[in-house]
């Protein structure tokens, strides 16, 4: 869909929609959107992360940029499936992991063993993705 298909209502939601989503603008328009009649500007992909953001529990929308940069701009659609939370760096949501997967398993003399630098950089080389703090699993 084109800017240019849309009926004046259209305008007003896409308007409405480029306000409340500021950053998911940014990412999907580099510059000021022109509004015109032969404007050719191809906005399906921004309409659907920004009807999924409405439909979504989460309402990150940074974390909604942080996907699409890695997945690609057509794949809001998976962001709920894809979508582990925010986390201060990789090594403390891959302990929380481990912790929730292994903790109960692992006796307390064992843990000071357990190599999390190893388990982090294993687990983000292919089942993970870390994005301005933001976590996805890649297996969506």
């Amino acid at each position: 869909m084109n800017l240019c298909d849309l009926d004046e209502y259209e305008i007003e939601d896409f308007k409405d929609r480029l306000e409340s989503y500021p950053a998911i603008a940014d990412y999907f328009f580099d510059d000021n959107v022109v509004f015109g009649p032969d404007e050719e500007i191809d906005i399906t992909d921004f309409l659907g992360a920004t009807d999924h953001m409405e439909e979504s529990y989460e309402d990150d929308e940074k974390a909604m940029v942080a996907f699409l940069e890695y997945a690609g701009s057509d794949q809001s659609s998976s962001f709920d499936d894809a979508y582990h939370g925010e986390w201060p760096s990789e090594r403390e949501y891959a302990e929380q992991l481990f912790d929730e997967i292994y903790g109960y398993e692992v006796p307390d003399f064992m843990q000071n063993y357990i190599d999390y630098d190893s388990f982090t950089r294993d687990l983000f080389m292919s089942d993970y993705y870390f994005n301005d703090g933001y976590v996805f699993n890649t297996q969506w």
